[in-house]
């Protein structure tokens, strides 16, 4: 079996910033523009955030280029990844398992080598447990 090189790990695709680094953060952190919804149909009408997390205005500062927002497992709430609302994002090294959550698309996007990192939250394990899964590392 051959690894992928795209993930359908993000929620939204975007580009913000200029530099060489590329990275992807977890739908759980604000970025000015874009409503955060965590992986939930209940926040689908949140509205966009008023200005970007603290981490991310950062990096986004020392010249990182952010892709985008990633999938994850409905309120981060999970360790399989699986969110059929916002999607599920593909294994990339092991397409037939599961991610591994709640932080899957974070995951799943360095794995699948679409960003250099990306930013995910860890609430039982959700930023632990997807790496290995997704045959990357925290």
């Amino acid at each position: 079996m051959q690894p992928v090189t795209e993930s359908n790990g993000y929620v939204e695709r975007f580009t913000l910033g200029e530099g060489d680094l590329c990275f992807a953060v977890k739908d759980t952190l604000d970025i000015a523009g874009f409503p955060t919804r965590a992986g939930c149909p209940a926040l689908a009408a949140n509205p966009p955030a008023e200005q970007h997390a603290g981490v991310v205005k950062t990096l986004l500062g020392q010249g990182c280029i952010l892709t985008g927002k990633t999938t994850l497992h409905e309120l981060a709430f999970g360790v399989t990844g699986i969110n059929p609302w916002s999607g599920t994002p593909v294994n990339p090294h092991f397409p037939e398992l599961i991610p591994g959550g709640s932080s899957s698309g974070s995951a799943a996007v360095v794995a699948s080598g679409e960003v250099d990192f990306a930013l995910g939250t860890d609430t039982g394990g959700s930023v632990r447990m997807p790496p290995p899964a997704a045959g990357s590392s925290v």
